[in-house]
């Protein structure tokens, strides 16, 4: 098994285990928010700083409350409980992870009743590709950028953020 074959494996297995936890977790009124990042990569954990912060400003937001905080191949996952809608929780969620260019590499979804609640069911645009501004998901779907336009992306924007990385 190659480098890339065992990542793409245990990049599986956290997505898998975090739908358990979110069927764990979205019971009761409101819904619940995951927050995590769409970075790019094998070094996830270099945008946990970001997903630590958007975790500070949905509490203030929101109202959300943090259920669990969890670390896997896919970098950090903090799922939140919120009293508010979910079209009110996705607006929000949108609007934080659009507010300034680092907040590119958040990912806020949006939960009820174990279903995803995304930007369409919100009435909001697609998101738009990390490298141009065509819709994320076509870029991914086509190939449009390499692996490595996608990292470099990414690193610029943490470098933007703190030079120091």
């Amino acid at each position: 098994m190659t480098q890339s074959e065992e990542l793409r494996n245990k990049l599986l297995q956290a997505r898998d285990a975090r739908w358990q936890l979110i069927a764990e977790l979205d019971e009761g009124d409101g819904c619940l928010v995951m927050i995590s990042s769409n970075m790019p990569g094998e070094q996830k954990h270099r945008a946990d700083g970001i997903v630590a912060w958007a975790e500070a400003e949905l509490k203030k937001r929101i109202q959300a409350k943090t259920l669990k905080t969890i670390q896997d191949a896919a970098g950090r996952a903090v799922f939140m409980k919120t009293p508010l809608k979910p079209a009110e929780a996705k607006k929000a969620g949108v609007g934080l992870e659009e507010l300034y260019p680092f907040c590119r590499l958040l990912d806020i979804d949006i939960y009820r009743s174990g279903k995803a609640f995304g930007r369409a069911e919100a009435g909001m645009s697609k998101r738009q590709c990390l490298i141009c501004a065509e819709n994320a998901a076509d870029c991914i779907r086509t190939g449009r950028h390499t692996y490595e336009e996608s990292v470099s992306a990414a690193e610029k924007l943490i470098r933007e953020l703190d030079p120091s990385f």
